[in-house]
């Protein structure tokens, strides 16, 4: 929703990074700096500097003169007296209706000084007096005006990075006005409501004046610099309802205790219905992991099960392992960003694209220290084992991921028994 949302405000003119896109390159370059820039426009005080910052330009950014043109003349102590007049109206809207106002005035005349040339001469030079032309180059000038340049650039091939687009968007609506299509919409529904910044808020908030249901899971979020908790967004809306349900209804209660050893959340009740616990498989390379997974998928196609999701951390990861796997079995499908529908059955995809999808048996590939390490790699690790209803398998090569200690030294203590 919220792509679509910026692709129809924005236009064809400018190209953006997906959310998704986003996550790759984190999980793929390892880049501190992109991470220190996703994280600080995701706070709210960032709203607050750009809100702040946005007040200062309506004002200081506006720099009226004297217009002269043959022999019409108007004072520029007239031109900002209009400015500030029309304060209820967005910059670009106030601008062109002085110049309407100018015009219009000089018709009204006995004897009009302007020709249409000179109309239009009027309009160019009153859009001047503004010293920023477009939304962009008033947000990049942003990070001039808080003394921090090196927080925005766009990314390869001149493409605006994903944590820029909101924010270039809550400044658009500033510039331009709000378009007036979305208040004809009665209901606003928002799942996976973490995964969006505190600034996505803010613009919904300007362009939707309906009542909203915004859902989500705080421990779901597949990137945790730029999450948003139900106390992040409830000041971009006036009266704002908070419901916490506790009750996991999904997944069996082996592989909730699972779950709570990766990241522990002491509100959340598991339902009783009991399974087997997950199993744990060491291999030596990712040959032994095929290996070992082409045999759990053999297993599955003997039970009563109807869904296996084989989950990969990158999608790069993905597209090898389902290469690999199609050698073997015919009746497995490859689940991306272009897929255009969903297949029940035997499905390879990543973790991320695996959101709000369950499994009845779900098969995580290389859970090895190497492989998940970081913050956004534990959250990730999280969703995963959260895809399974009744049963999960985990393989790794080397050492196991420290976010699974606890079923290490078990590991560890059955091999030495």
């Amino acid at each position: 929703m919220f792509e679509e949302l910026a692709r129809t405000i924005l236009g064809s003119r400018i190209r953006f990074q997906t959310f998704s896109s986003q996550i790759e390159e984190l999980l793929t370059s390892g880049d501190s700096r992109l991470a220190e820039q996703i994280q600080y426009k995701s706070t709210n005080s960032f709203v607050t500097e750009l809100e702040k910052y946005l007040q200062y330009a309506e004002d200081k950014f506006f720099a009226p003169r004297n217009l002269q043109i043959g022999n019409f003349h108007i004072t520029k102590e007239d031109i900002k007296q209009s400015y500030t007049n029309l304060k209820d109206m967005p910059i670009k809207k106030r601008l062109k209706k002085i110049t309407s106002n100018i015009i219009t005035k000089d018709k009204n005349q006995t004897v009009p000084l302007l020709s249409k040339d000179s109309a239009k001469l009027v309009k160019k030079e009153i859009n001047s007096m503004f010293f920023y032309p477009d939304a962009l180059s008033l947000y990049i000038n942003f990070y001039t005006f808080i003394g921090h340049e090196e927080y925005f650039s766009m990314r390869r091939k001149n493409i605006l990075g994903h944590s820029d687009v909101f924010p270039l968007i809550y400044v658009k609506l500033f510039l331009e006005g709000t378009p007036q299509n979305y208040r004809a919409i009665k209901h606003l529904l928002i799942d996976e409501m973490q995964d969006y910044a505190p600034v996505q808020y803010a613009v919904l908030a300007k362009l939707f004046s309906c009542k909203m249901t915004i859902l989500g899971d705080l421990y779901q979020s597949v990137n945790p610099y730029s999450s948003s908790s139900a106390d992040k967004i409830s000041p971009y809306f006036k009266e704002c309802t908070c419901i916490e349900l506790q009750k996991s209804y999904r997944s069996t209660y082996e592989i909730m205790e699972l779950v709570q050893n990766i990241q522990r959340n002491d509100k959340l009740i598991p339902m009783e219905r009991h399974g087997e616990k997950p199993r744990f498989h060491s291999c030596t390379g990712f040959d032994s992991e095929v290996e070992k997974i082409y045999q759990i998928l053999l297993e599955y196609k003997k039970s009563n099960y109807t869904s296996l999701g084989i989950l990969c951390k990158t999608q790069k990861d993905a597209d090898v392992l389902y290469h690999v796997i199609k050698l073997r079995e015919d009746n497995v499908s490859l689940l991306d960003f272009k897929s255009d529908k969903y297949t029940e059955g035997i499905i390879i995809t990543t973790i991320h694209m695996a959101k709000g999808l369950e499994f009845d048996w779900a098969i995580i590939s290389d859970v090895s220290r190497q492989n998940y390490k970081s913050e956004i790699d534990k959250g990730l690790l999280y969703i995963a084992c959260t895809r399974a209803m009744h049963k999960l398998d985990l393989t790794f090569s080397g050492y196991i991921t420290d976010y699974l200690t606890y079923e290490s030294k078990a590991i560890q203590n059955n091999n030495n028994h």
